[in-house]
């Protein structure tokens, strides 16, 4: 799953391991697609792929790389509150989120979590990531420069992480972060910022959603010394 033409988007080790022990023939909702990254590279392993996010831009993106890697999935624009009425409950084997995206989900967090396990088949699993929220905002406001460049298409990427935090992981408080990306291409450099909202959550609040939405906690691996952790979570079978 790691050659050039198969690789996850997702870095998270407790993601990509969970992922790999993923049945070839596997019905995968990747609730956050993004760019589409994990999508095509789960269903170049053979699974029955479905794909949404609530941004046009991402969906596009992700039918363009399927459509390039001569992959099929279905792809739908979505927001986490249409899935319960756009998708069959019981429809899949795994339900994948990815990239920190549970941090966007604010107080609609339960009912998600809820949607996701009705959406699974009887012993299904749950595979997400989550920003270790308690670590960031102890922290407070912060830079963070990723190390490892991107290179794609001939130009490399590289990413700069300014953080605004203030108050604690159990409040209601809102936490920013702009994405600075420097991407290099011919001799010349471009410098483009996105700007991203956070509704904080802390790992016992992240648990006890869980286990509420009617899931079995299988793995959740948070470390004061890495900034994301991963959560797989089952349906209990019938």
């Amino acid at each position: 799953m790691d050659d050039a033409t198969s690789s996850l988007g997702t870095t998270t080790p407790g993601v990509r391991m969970a992922l790999r022990a993923l049945h070839p023939a596997s019905r995968v909702l990747d609730a956050a697609c993004g760019a589409g990254f994990d999508a095509a590279a789960l269903a170049g392993r053979g699974m029955e792929v479905t794909a949404t996010d609530a941004n046009e831009a991402m969906v596009r993106a992700t039918r363009d790389r399927l459509g390039a890697a001569g992959l099929v999935a279905r792809v739908e624009r979505a927001r986490w509150a249409e899935l319960g009425s756009l998708l069959d409950p019981g429809g899949f084997d795994a339900v994948l989120c990815c990239g920190g995206s549970l941090g966007h989900a604010g107080s609609s967090l339960d009912n998600l979590l809820a949607t996701f396990c009705r959406l699974l088949t009887p012993g299904g699993v749950m595979i997400t990531d989550s920003q270790h929220w308690e670590a960031v905002m102890a922290t407070g406001d912060h830079v963070v420069v990723d190390p490892r460049p991107v290179q794609r298409n001939g130009a490399t990427c590289r990413a700069t992480y300014h953080w605004r935090a203030s108050g604690s992981a159990d409040s209601a408080s809102v936490c920013e972060m702009d994405v600075v990306l420097e991407i290099e291409a011919a001799n010349d450099t471009t410098v483009r910022s996105h700007s991203l909202h956070f509704s904080p959550f802390s790992t016992r609040r992240l648990l006890e959603a869980t286990r509420g939405a009617g899931f079995v906690v299988e793995t959740c691996d948070p470390r004061a010394d890495d900034h994301r952790y991963s959560l797989v979570a089952r349906k209990p079978a019938a």
